[in-house]
């Protein structure tokens, strides 16, 4: 909703005002039978209180200051006399602060109009303040919930709070908190030689929160101590924080160009107060509270001659040791475990969008959009409400008006340079500030601080309520990460995909999808081109999302190929099953697997149809799951089909193979509808499963006497299968389902998981098919990396999986290296859209590079427990030496994140 232009109520002008509640009737006794109908009348008045301190300054700002002398009417009369009023007030006040971080100047003129008529509700203010903030240090920090900051982000706000209260604290008391702060951030810092995340964030958040002593007025006084507060922070000695391992965009060749560097915050904090310093102190970017305030006064009946000032203690801060040991926790504070870092989300213009970066205002807009969003996670469309209402709380002419397209921007700029206008008019969008901190936390590195579909539901949401001023800086960024996909992280990619299928799907899959069929066509003959693999996983997203026909309708002809997201061709679906049978299979290998709707369409078990060799045996076992009689016998079923194959005269290439594909194919046919009741049959029949595969479930006592054996070992044998017997039948499994679910790996990859947890199948029979050096399956399908990440987070042997993946990864990087035989630094061709088999290859090995980034940046602490152990897999495995150079880099900056 846009507020702007709306009429504010005004208090006191209608009968529910909080004047006609206030005060008593003229004849000083309400009727009694009216009195039976509505509310207490002190119930009424707090929740008419709280309602519009939540609410305060979203409408127009020309009443402002007839608002805050209502507002503070009951404020002032009843918070020193009433115990029952505090609560209410102080909880109201204290989530506005903190959830709505930008109405704290103007939360901070409330309590002073208040204080102006009753000088004691300065002090429960502060006393309160001050409670909170000690009761933030000595407590264990709270984790239970997603929209908990963190303790210390809470207490910058409070700071901020205390900061903008100034001119009601005695002797500069704001300003030896600030000062015991930053302090407190140089022992930390000065204690280690590593960066320590909480003397970062201290230090940070102390200087983003000191020009707020100058948010309702400005003296010579609070100048000086300004300056002193800069002295103690040039003390602070940040430790460099260019970290490869979580970057954003990075190149792949020399001739690449990265959009955006990272920009630190927390290296780009004291130059900006610096410059503001410089200008002395000049904060023109706040909405002028101070005129306000003097309208306030004005208005105030018998106000005090002077605002009368508070002591403020200081805090008692904790040992250092505590602090640390403590940090981290929050969506906000848990940003500054890994170095904390801003990168832009759209190309460059001749001008400027958004204030610069390494500017204070760009930094302190940057931080309070962060707040509400963190904070307000549980309230999605309240987040966005307060998000859109943001310049209304600085000064007016701070951006352009809301909606203005890079056409009319341009215009603008274009007459400033001119000097038409004299003060140049701003061309910055407040949609684009808004719509790149989203995209920082969605990108954010080395994990996100929520869930991505909170991020992407947000920018849906803004669409929704205003589509003219966000539609358009939607598809900048859209476009933005398009032209630079090849750069991207492999994660940032797969966060990308999921985004854009949701933003699609959304509005019913409209794109402007012309624009992409250039590139398209260009790399028809591609796989692993990073634009080939964004095309092919957001397609199959919203094949997921939807259905094929109604995503084949939003997409010109260009892209219909990739409706068909199969993992493999159907000629190499028909080649495996020409193996198996050992002869020909007709039919039911052309269809369109681009132009279908439906299971059926797509899928048919093969085994039982007509015409193919041992038919009958094969419907005997689909019928056995289909029917689930408790009086046949699997384990009977097998052994007659193999007694009938021993004894005739047809014969199957390799009938354990059939067998297995026979059995667990069937199985998938028979409860297709649902992955649950596929996990239902498995769980069902998983004795018997067991049983043919030739392993048993194991007890706890064996489980812990094979802590330390391979885990192919650790099966118990039956049937007197050896282990290389027991490992083939496993990996034919895996043949099985795959081959089944071809045209839906998504759901190949949940069943395989299901077949892991019932320890039908270890893992490493799952990651032979996926990182099969010729598909390639991790790093061209969303789906299995995705599938991989849960199987080692799902295992109690999470170690020893991650291990087994790092070496298979290692492996794919030392073939590939080979294949190259680049021995120098490998890098893509110039042509982006060079199809070339060289280039083949060394997207793919960008592709296995970036996936193993991913893998090490999600394990920190396995690693560094054992780096010595991964380290030595890499000597032994990869022989490539820039290779091996970069990885090693990448293991040893583990620890800073």
């Amino acid at each position: 909703m846009d507020f702007r232009g709306q009429k504010r109520r005004h208090f006191g002008k209608c009968p529910n005002s909080y004047h006609s509640i206030y005060t008593n009737p003229a004849d000083g006794s309400p009727d009694r039978e009216f009195k039976k109908q509505q509310k207490d009348p002190f119930v009424e008045l707090m929740e008419r209180m709280t309602k519009d301190i939540r609410e305060i300054g979203e409408t127009s700002q020309h009443e402002l200051a007839r608002d805050l002398e209502y507002i503070t009417r009951p404020i002032a009369g009843e918070l020193e006399n009433e115990p029952r009023f505090r609560a209410p007030f102080f909880e109201t006040l204290y989530a506005v602060a903190i959830e709505q971080p930008h109405k704290i100047p103007l939360l901070a003129a409330m309590i002073q109009v208040a204080s102006s008529k009753n000088p004691a509700v300065g002090q429960f203010v502060l006393e309160f303040l001050h409670r909170q903030a000690q009761e933030l240090l000595d407590s264990e920090p709270e984790t239970g919930t997603s929209s908990e900051p963190g303790t210390w982000n809470r207490l910058k706000l409070i700071l901020r709070f205390f900061a903008a209260l100034s001119p009601l604290v005695a002797n500069f008391g704001a300003v030896a908190i600030f000062r015991q702060f930053l302090m407190l951030a140089n022992d930390v810092q000065a204690r280690a030689v590593t960066r320590v995340p909480l003397a970062e964030a201290v230090h940070y958040n102390t200087l983003v929160s000191l020009p707020y002593l100058f948010a309702l007025g400005t003296s010579a006084e609070m100048k000086q101590k300004a300056d002193e507060l800069l002295e103690v922070a040039k003390e602070f000695k940040p430790v460099p924080t260019a970290i490869d391992v979580i970057q954003v965009f990075s190149a792949n060749s020399a001739a690449d160009t990265v959009p955006h560097v990272s920009q630190y915050h927390v290296s780009s904090i004291l130059s900006a107060l610096l410059q503001l310093q410089a200008e002395g102190w000049a904060t023109g970017f706040f909405y002028d509270y101070e005129s306000v305030l003097a309208q306030a006064y004005a208005l105030v009946e018998q106000p005090a001659a002077t605002l009368v000032q508070h002591s403020l203690p200081q805090l008692a801060i904790p040992a250092a040791e505590t602090l640390v040991a403590r940090f981290g926790a929050g969506n906000v504070d848990g940003a500054w475990k890994a170095p904390r870092a801003w990168v832009q989300m759209f190309a460059p213009l001749d001008f400027s969008t958004q204030p610069a970066f390494d500017s204070f205002i760009g930094l302190l807009f940057r931080d309070v959009c962060v707040d509400i969003i963190a904070t307000l996670d549980f309230n999605k469309k309240e987040a966005v409400r307060q998000l859109n209402t943001l310049d209304l709380f600085f000064h007016e002419n701070l951006f352009a008006k809301p909606g203005l397209s890079i056409d009319d921007l341009t215009v603008i700029n274009s007459m400033n340079l001119n000097g038409e206008f004299s003060p140049a008019k701003s061309t910055w969008k407040i949609e684009d500030m808004l719509v790149e901190t989203i995209l920082n936390f969605m990108m954010e590195l080395p994990q996100t601080q929520h869930r991505l579909v909170y991020y992407a539901v947000l920018i849906i949401e803004f669409i929704d309520r205003l589509p003219q001023n966000f539609a358009p800086v939607i598809g900048r960024a859209i476009r933005f990460l398009y032209a630079n996909v090849h750069l991207l992280d492999f994660e940032c990619k797969g966060r990308y995909y999921d985004w854009l299928s949701l933003q699609l799907s959304n509005f019913n899959f409209q794109w402007k999808w012309r624009e992409w069929i250039g590139d398209a066509e260009a790399l028809a003959t591609s796989r692993f081109n990073p634009k080939i693999n964004l095309f092919q996983n957001l397609i199959a997203k919203e094949v997921g999302l939807s259905d094929k026909h109604t995503v084949k309708e939003s997409l010109p002809a260009e892209f219909h190929r990739f409706l068909d997201i199969s993992l493999v061709s159907q000629e190499k679906v028909k080649q495996y099953d020409t193996a198996l049978f050992g002869q020909p299979i007709a039919g039911g290998y052309d269809v369109n697997l681009t132009n279908t709707s439906s299971f059926i369409e797509e899928t048919r078990l093969v085994f039982i149809q007509e015409k193919i060799p041992f038919q009958k045996q094969s419907l005997r076992i689909y019928d056995h799951f289909r029917n689930q009689d408790p009086n046949e016998n699997l384990d009977k079923i097998v052994a007659e089909f193999r007694e009938q194959h021993e004894q005739g005269e047809e014969k199957l290439p390799n009938l354990d193979r059939f067998l297995t594909n026979a059995i667990f194919q069937s199985l998938c046919f028979c409860a297709f509808n649902s992955v649950y009741n596929v996990e239902n049959l498995i769980s069902r029949y998983s004795a018997n499963l067991k049983a043919f595969i030739g392993v048993k479930k194991q007890t706890e006592a064996a489980k812990n006497e094979a802590e330390e054996v391979q885990e192919d070992v650790q099966m118990e044998k039956e049937n007197a299968l050896s282990s290389v017997d027991i490992q083939k039948r496993q990996s034919w499994v895996v043949e099985a389902i795959f081959r089944f679910w071809n045209h839906q790996p998504q759901v190949a990859f949940l069943i395989t998981e299901i077949l892991i947890t019932y320890e039908l199948v270890t893992p490493s029979a799952l990651f032979d098919k996926i990182f099969a050096h010729q598909d390639a399956i991790v790093i061209a399908n969303v789906s299995g990396y995705d599938c991989v990440s849960r199987v080692i987070a799902d295992s109690d042997k999470a170690a020893k999986i991650l291990q087994s993946v790092y070496r298979t990864v290692l492996v794919q990087l030392d073939t590939l290296t080979t294949h190259i035989g680049e021995p120098g630094a490998i890098e893509t061709e110039t042509d982006v859209l060079s199809c070339s088999e060289q280039q083949e290859l060394r997207w793919k090995y960008v592709g296995y590079l970036g996936y193993l980034k991913l893998l090490l940046r999600k394990y920190p602490a396995m690693i560094e427990d054992q780096e010595d152990v991964f380290q030595r897999v890499l000597e032994e495995t990869v022989s490539h030496g820039p290779s091996r150079a970069m990885i090693t880099r990448w293991i040893s900056e583990l620890k800073a994140i």
